[in-house]
């Protein structure tokens, strides 16, 4: 009869700034190391979702609490600071999946790639946070200014600007849309392709 396995006890790290109070595993579990006022020696830290979108927890130094994101204490520990203009990436995408090997430090701009390129997080057309048109609308506009419409008209009728409209009938903006283009031409009216 063969006797399962004990579960493996990861490494332990201090976090910096709270040593002797805190420690932090290759998984992102923060635990306290000794008692406080409130709380036992050994107690797992709950994670708390913070407005970015990514899971912190509270830390407390001498009657101070302050909340850290769980993938920024995790780094310090395991690999060091986090030197200034860097960022820490989720390798997977999945801002709650802070184990050690699914972070990597990155620039601002290779975060930012990673997310549109390898994780196809792209945000444009409708798709983007401050979009106020739908594909549909777009199509709607550029058939309606081919059929006549004025830029004027159709802004107030969409409530944009004269220039978002006049991006969209020319193709300069929402170039994925359908619908018919117009080509400029200096200082007239664009003409429908």
């Amino acid at each position: 009869m063969s006797v399962p396995p004990l579960p493996k006890i990861s490494d332990q790290r201090i976090i910096l700034g709270y040593e002797g109070i805190y420690t932090i595993d290759q998984e992102g579990t923060v635990r306290r190391v000794i008692q406080g006022r409130t709380s036992r020696a050994g107690r797992v830290l709950s994670t708390r979702m913070r407005l970015n979108g990514y899971p912190g927890v509270s830390l407390t130094l001498r009657g101070t609490t302050k909340s850290v994101a769980v993938h920024r204490i995790l780094w310090t520990a395991f690999r060091g600071p986090i030197p200034p203009g860097l960022q820490i990436n989720h390798i997977n995408g999945i801002k709650t999946d802070n184990r050690l090997e699914n972070l990597e430090l990155v620039t601002p701009r290779e975060n930012i790639h990673h997310a549109i390129w390898v994780l196809g997080k792209h945000q444009d057309g409708e798709h983007h946070p401050m979009a106020k048109l739908t594909e549909s609308d777009v199509i709607t506009i550029r058939e309606a200014y081919a059929a006549g419409s004025t830029n004027g008209d159709l802004s107030i009728r969409f409530g944009v600007s004269r220039d978002t409209i006049y991006t969209i009938v020319t193709g300069q903006g929402w170039k994925r849309a359908g619908g018919p283009i117009s080509q400029v031409t200096k200082g007239c009216r664009p003409k429908v392709r």
